[in-house]
């Protein structure tokens, strides 16, 4: 087994601190400012697929050619960040990239771009020691995992990846190997009732009590689940709730949101299908109500088995580097919710820094571990893609 262990953490700090000081924060994005950065890291010596979104947001794939036509692996990383509220509950400014204690803070250094600049440093290495492949190696960098996915979808679409024997998900994974994640149904849920005064709520029908009614019997359902010896059971929550004018009228309009996380075993069609029934039943006791139900996201849950060749392969590169290989089911969703089942192929998901960052006030990462993740990437492709140090 050739090691690898020579990325440099003045390099990661570098690259990682122009990735977090580019503002990619949802909605607007903008990662096409990061899209044309890394073009301009690797001029015209690697093969390169820009995918333009809108004006401002573009997905980017480097294509490395190997000795076979068909086949490789794909590295997938996403350039965008969620938002965040007021800078002044921050320790640093988040988009200034501060480093202390060998620690960078900023929104994104965990989730994502900690990955993200893994990932280059990867690329470099194979871009600068000439590396011959046997089979092609792609760095995806995508738009918008963080709401719809156009990034991934775009480039799925294209059929560029159509071959590939699997993919690395360089999400933050808390030194462990993801192998599974949840999948995520977010849904509104709208409600028309008719109006009454407070003092004779049965002469109305309460909007809001009807879409409680609702919630009551969807969860209900998604306790009959078994659960999943890596995931857990799936979870739902309410997360966002309207409706009312007055304390004393009933309220005849309401809406509500829902974030329900799903295991393998409970799929996200069966909860669309109870979910109608459970509306039906309601207005069957209750004729004045009306509701609609709309889908904000909806993505699976996909899992790799852990004796996978390709699992126990990376966990030999990763243990070659004296740390240890631990797989695990990851909660949250990434690319690979879009990516995968459609491509039909393994995957982990295995990137620097601490899931349980994510998306938080004072996000920060171990710059050690995005040196560590780049070591681990590079060992891997010069033992498995061939190459060498």
């Amino acid at each position: 087994m050739l090691v690898f262990n020579q990325t440099k953490i003045e390099k990661c700090e570098e690259i990682l601190g122009y990735l977090v000081s580019w503002d990619t924060r949802q909605p607007e994005g903008n990662e096409k400012e990061i899209v044309d950065y890394i073009e301009m890291l690797f001029g015209d010596t690697v093969e390169k697929e820009v995918y333009l979104h809108s004006p401002k947001r573009a997905s980017l794939v480097l294509k490395f050619d190997g000795e076979q036509k068909d086949g490789g692996i794909a590295f997938v990383g996403h350039l965008d960040t969620v938002s965040y509220e007021n800078p002044d509950d921050w320790k640093y400014n988040p988009l200034e990239a501060v480093v202390e204690d060998g620690v960078m803070y900023g929104r994104g250094t965990a989730d994502m771009k900690s990955g993200v600049c893994a990932m280059i440093l990867a690329a470099l290495y194979l871009q600068e020691q000439k590396v011959k492949l046997k089979k092609p190696v792609y760095f995806c960098f995508t738009a918008d995992e963080e709401r719809g996915g156009i990034g991934i979808q775009k480039i799925i679409e294209s059929g560029i990846l159509n071959t590939i024997d699997a993919a690395i998900i360089c999400e933050p994974s808390s030194r462990k190997i993801g192998i599974g994640e949840k999948g995520a149904l977010w849904l509104q849920v709208t409600a028309t009732g008719a109006a009454a005064h407070g003092s004779n709520p049965s002469a109305g029908t309460n909007a809001l009590d009807c879409l409680i009614e609702i919630k009551t019997m969807l969860d209900s359902y998604m306790t009959k689940e078994n659960g999943d010896s890596m995931l857990g059971k799936s979870t739902i929550s309410l997360t966002k709730m309207n409706g009312g004018t007055g304390t004393n009228i009933i309220p005849v309009y309401g809406s509500m949101e829902l974030d329900i996380r799903t295991i393998p075993e409970t799929k996200n069609s069966e909860i669309l299908e109870f979910l109608e029934t459970a509306c039906k039943e309601v207005q069957r006791k209750n004729r004045e109500f009306k509701y609609g139900i709309h889908i904000l996201n909806n993505r699976g849950s996909v899992c790799t088995k852990e004796d996978n060749p390709f699992v126990q392969d990376f966990k030999t590169a990763v243990e070659s580097l004296e740390i240890e290989a631990n797989c695990a089911g990851l909660k949250y969703y990434t690319d690979a919710s879009q990516m995968i089942p459609p491509l039909n192929i393994p995957f982990i998901i295995f990137g620097p820094g601490e899931a349980e960052q994510a998306h938080k006030t004072n996000e920060h990462v171990s710059l050690h571990s995005v040196k560590e993740c780049s070591d681990i990437y590079i060992t891997y492709l010069i033992n498995y893609c061939g190459g060498r140090i």
